[in-house]
């Protein structure tokens, strides 16, 4: 697994993380990125401050040139933040709680 760093400023960052797919190009790389990859995303305030953010790759493509690679990204959840939940889970979700109110 290799990881790989970039700085984008906040408001190309936010443009890029509102798109359904978040995509992004890497370019002067040497390795080809494969999914599963890390990409360590620095962002660049407006007031000089930074936060980063890390992401896994989905999948790469050359760019037309063959001189970079468009990347889908996708952000990592906080280890806190609990998985997101399927139809089927939030039925059991509903479910549980409706019995704990129960017993209660």
């Amino acid at each position: 697994m290799t990881r790989f760093h970039c700085v984008l400023q906040h408001h190309d960052f936010s443009a890029i993380m509102s798109g359904r797919i978040p995509a992004l190009t890497l370019s002067g790389v040497s390795v080809r990125p494969q999914p599963g990859d890390e990409l360590e995303i620095t962002i660049a305030n407006p007031d000089r401050s930074t936060d980063t953010v890390m992401t896994d790759i989905l999948t790469a493509r050359t760019n037309t040139d063959r001189s970079a690679f468009i990347v889908a990204v996708r952000p990592r959840r906080a280890i806190s933040e609990p998985e997101p939940l399927t139809p089927v889970g939030k039925i059991m979700q509903a479910y549980h709680e409706k019995q704990t109110r129960k017993l209660n």
